[in-house]
């Protein structure tokens, strides 16, 4: 436990405790959370989970500015003590001149942003863990600039508008490798086709030529229902930009080209999608070449009062539709050149909702399939948090199965069942998952949340029985 991070927290806690004594026109608010749990694999007896306390202030009648942080304590059975750390928090700041916002711990900024090709990109969501733990940002309040800071990294970005043409210029780079990536790029409609592009560099360290990123992106309504997508871009061997607001990794290889044409149909209660992808790596050796082929089919049967196209089959939000809805999607990758030629990798899934009894019953099942006959190395997950080997089976299919039944306005029951099967090469295994939740509303801020799950196992993956139980209590003040 980081001593730093303990007295970090401590002095958020006690700082927003304090604030509605010093400023009268401040609103104060939190959450406080207590649980218990019982893990059949570690013993017998009642454990403690992660208790928090969350404190929330900002000003009564503005946005001037708002802090919130949450104070997370641990019972360590093999040191018999308590132990504090600092959670998710959250500090914004507004005048007329700049803005600012500090998070941690798994909290995120307001917004994502980046160039359109992704060659400069920062997250809004910060680390969660001690080596990655804060993301902070600072923007001018009457100019689009804003500048975004991590431990080892910086994003900044400058924008303006000019008519129907958006233009602006971004840059990162890291504090410990010395490599940035300058990046100038544009948006612009003409008539109802959307143009967008990118054109970056790389320097810093060791960064000798082939340096160079670049791309673009043309998205063309074809009639009232349809949408044509074509996009393509380049990065040469040392042009930084591999993964998602990566900084100090250059493309590798001989450089790297992405190509992909995508079509849209969008028309009433349905949408669907068919998507072409290349992507190749230029090497010496000869180029290796993934081209993959995508689409998906989705249908709501009431598009305006169910919720959105992306969030139908979500976790947390399936229980909001309020008719059926069905997506079916698929792909298929085939890569070929150096290092070697491989088989079809093949995945297809289907997701099926509808309210059973309309505002009291719903019911969600998913059905997964993935066939790869190149066996790649395959793990398990199991309930106790463990990764499992499960050796290199050629085919995975995962089934799920939930319900969401709302027996009072206070009360929601939530059974759940899931499968998984994997087969062929000798890595035969099988893992099968129930569980119940309850959540039960107190008051206008309290909950009541009382979960038990039981996990079984056989087959390469091995064969434990695990179970788990958690009781919690949450209010919000």
């Amino acid at each position: 436990m980081s001593k730093s991070r303990v007295v970090t927290g401590l002095a958020l806690g006690m700082s927003l405790a304090f604030t509605g004594t010093a400023l009268a026109d401040t609103q104060l608010g939190g959450e406080l959370k207590l649980a218990v749990k019982h893990e059949s694999w570690t013993g017998s007896g009642l454990g403690w989970d992660t208790q928090s306390l969350t404190l929330k202030a900002r000003p009564t009648d503005s946005d001037a500015w708002s802090a919130e942080g949450t104070l997370n304590f641990d019972y360590d059975t093999s040191l018999s003590q308590w132990q504090a750390s600092l959670g998710k928090y959250r500090l914004t700041f507004k005048d007329p001149l700049i803005y600012a916002e500090a998070v941690g711990y798994g909290a995120e900024l307001s917004t994502d942003w980046s160039d359109p090709m992704g060659f400069v990109k920062s997250t809004k969501k910060a680390g969660n863990n001690d080596s990655d733990p804060f993301k902070g940002r600072i923007g001018l309040t009457a100019a689009p600039f804003v500048l975004d800071v991590e431990l080892n990294k910086a994003f900044a970005r400058y924008e303006t508008k000019f008519g129907d043409l958006t233009a602006g210029l971004a840059a990162k780079g890291a504090f410990s490798t010395p490599i940035y990536t300058a990046v100038a790029y544009g948006k612009q409609t003409l008539g109802s086709v959307g143009l967008e592009a990118s054109l970056g560099v790389t320097g810093g360290r060791n960064i000798q030529g082939d340096n160079v990123g670049f791309g673009g992106k043309v998205t063309v309504p074809v009639g009232g229902n349809f949408t044509l997508e074509g996009s393509a871009w380049n990065k040469g061997a040392n042009f930084a930009g591999e993964t998602d607001d990566d900084v100090s990794t250059v493309a590798g290889a001989d450089g790297k080209h992405y190509a992909s044409v995508a079509g849209t149909y969008l028309q009433g209660v349905v949408k669907a999608n068919v998507k072409v992808e290349q992507a190749t790596t230029r090497q010496n050796s000869g180029d290796e070449v993934t081209n993959t082929l995508s689409g998906y089919v989705i249908y709501s049967a009431d598009p305006a009062k169910n919720q959105g196209w992306d969030d139908l089959f979500a976790d947390d939000k399936y229980y909001l539709n309020v008719a059926p809805a069905v997506k079916v999607d698929a792909s298929q990758a085939v890569t070929d050149g150096n290092p070697s030629n491989t088989h079809p990798g093949v995945t297809v899934n289907l997701n099926a909702t509808t309210p059973v009894l309309p505002g009291t019953l719903w019911v969600r099942g998913t059905l997964s399939l993935t066939s790869d006959e190149d066996n790649p190395a395959y793990s398990v997950t199991r309930l106790n948090g463990t990764s499992y080997p499960a050796g290199n089976p050629t085919s995975a299919v995962t089934t799920k199965l939930w319900g969401y039944a709302k027996l009072l306005p206070q009360w929601a029951l939530e059974p759940r069942w899931e499968s998984l099967s994997l087969r062929g090469n000798g890595s035969d295994s099988t893992v099968n998952k129930t569980g119940l939740v309850s959540t039960y509303t107190v008051g206008t801020g309290g909950e009541i949340k009382v979960e038990y799950w039981t996990e079984s196992a056989s087959g390469v993956v091995g064969n434990q029985v695990f179970n788990k139980a958690l009781a919690s209590y949450r209010v919000t003040f």
